[in-house]
């Protein structure tokens, strides 16, 4: 199982619905982005406290 798959299996226990794409990146790859430009309303809270 990747880590992506056991993220986003983690993810919907946590926030009770899958994670964007963006949400998923975020948390898996090796290094932190400069710059998440999402529109609001879409997880970034999610994405920095569970990502």
């Amino acid at each position: 199982m990747t880590s992506k798959v056991k993220f986003a299996r983690w993810f919907q226990q946590a926030a009770g619905h899958e994670p964007y794409p963006y949400q998923t990146r975020f948390a898996c790859e090796g290094t932190l982005p400069e710059l998440v430009d999402v529109p609001t309303g879409i997880g970034r809270t999610a994405m920095a406290m569970l990502g």
